[in-house]
């Protein structure tokens, strides 16, 4: 009977584990440093997605511990495609991760009720994870959900953090000044319908991806509104076709939200706005992110 079901769901959700992995070598495949990927075992039939840049040349010109970087909410490495190359020229070392119940890490079924609970799902894996690969500090970055993750890991392993990076964090209460890129467009009565079912579903225990599994082989048209509201801009956002499904990526979702510096040929092109990345590349990673089974999803409505 499970195989059944479980046969039932791969047809009403056009996803899976393959999927999502090619879905991220294509995003990845804009990082020009060499980097190696792994699934880091943890214990309990657990692993960690990660991904490792090694630079010897930076360890002559500045030694420090290795620098850790982990996602926000709802994503995966693959969101840090125009930061790796930048980080890796000037760390000896950068680890970025799918926190566990995320991205292609494993994900377990989320039992936590409470906030604590909720946070020790996350630190708990991250101190197995470190422990695995045997690092003695480390230079915490999170950006968004993982910088309540790394501050919530720097309390309890105070001695195992260098420095600690939090980048747009969550849980600060001041609104930034700069709009959210998907207010500075006048939204279509559908979108602001969407986001109203959204925010409904949300205040009932539905997460976004929650219903991104609803709505099965609908699933990809809203995740790429989204993409294109939140990520691109131009003829994509206007309306007007752009070639080869490409449009210019707005990289201060990417990086200077972030505070982090890209590449020297990557800032090039994003200084003179030729950076182009196929959107379908960027949608179907998100969705594929989105549309795996239900995990660490489920931890902000407990942490906030």
């Amino acid at each position: 009977m499970v195989g059944v079901w479980e046969r039932i769901r791969q047809i009403w959700i056009p996803t899976s584990s393959t999927r999502l992995a090619e879905a991220e070598r294509r995003v990845l495949s804009v990082v020009r440093f060499p980097f190696e990927q792994s699934q880091v075992p943890i214990g309990d039939n657990l692993t960690i997605n990660t991904i490792h840049t090694y630079n010897p040349k930076a360890r002559r010109s500045n030694p420090r511990s290795p620098l850790v970087l982990l996602h926000g909410y709802g994503a995966g490495v693959g969101f840090w495609l125009l930061n790796l190359d930048a980080l890796a020229e000037k760390h000896e070392h950068v680890y970025a991760i799918d926190l566990l119940g995320c991205g292609r890490s494993s994900r377990p079924r989320f039992r936590a009720k409470t906030s604590d609970e909720a946070e020790n799902f996350f630190v708990d894996a991250l101190e197995r994870w470190r422990f695995q690969l045997n690092l003695d500090k480390m230079n915490l970055l999170g950006h968004s959900f993982g910088a309540y993750i790394s501050a919530s890991y720097a309390l309890s392993f105070p001695s195992r953090v260098s420095h600690l990076i939090l980048a747009s964090p969550v849980g600060v209460p001041n609104e930034p000044d700069t709009p959210e890129p998907s207010r500075r467009h006048r939204l279509s009565v559908g979108w602001r319908i969407l986001r109203t079912f959204v925010v409904f579903m949300w205040n009932r225990g539905y997460t976004p991806q929650s219903i991104v599994r609803l709505i099965g082989p609908a699933g990809p048209k809203p995740v790429t509104a989204y993409v294109t509201r939140r990520f691109f801009m131009g003829p994509a956002v206007e309306g007007t076709p752009t070639t080869d499904n490409e449009a210019t990526y707005e990289t201060s979702a990417a990086t200077s939200d972030a505070g982090l510096e890209t590449s020297t040929a990557l800032a090039e092109q994003i200084d003179n706005g030729t950076l182009k990345l196929p959107k379908d590349d960027v949608a179907q990673y998100l969705y594929h992110l989105c549309a795996q089974p239900g995990s660490g999803e489920f931890a902000l409505p407990r942490v906030l």
